[in-house]
């Protein structure tokens, strides 16, 4: 009749405290990838017997940002970290 209260604990992703989530290291600051070029694509040709065949595809060392850093050594340049919080329900 009266309820009672029953607590949760709750995993979920919070924002990296030591990087405030930027994923990079503190005290460093972003350097334009050398892979790309700082456009964030790379761009690959090959060659077949029809021609040369045109592809374009996003930096895999930059992730298409055009900017490469240290990572965070918490949260390994993810900005977030998993963290879990307590929830108190009345039921």
């Amino acid at each position: 009749v009266f309820g009672t209260n029953k607590e949760f604990e709750v995993s979920r992703y919070e924002t990296c405290g030591t990087c405030d989530g930027s994923g990079a290291k503190p005290g460093t600051t972003p350097r334009t990838c050398t892979t790309c070029g700082g456009k964030g694509q790379v761009i690959s040709i090959m060659r077949t017997p029809l021609g040369q065949l045109q592809q374009v595809q996003t930096c895999p060392d930059c992730e298409g940002t055009g900017q490469t850093f240290e990572k965070c050594e918490t949260c390994f340049g993810e900005g977030r970290t998993r963290g879990s919080r307590k929830i108190s329900l009345r039921i």
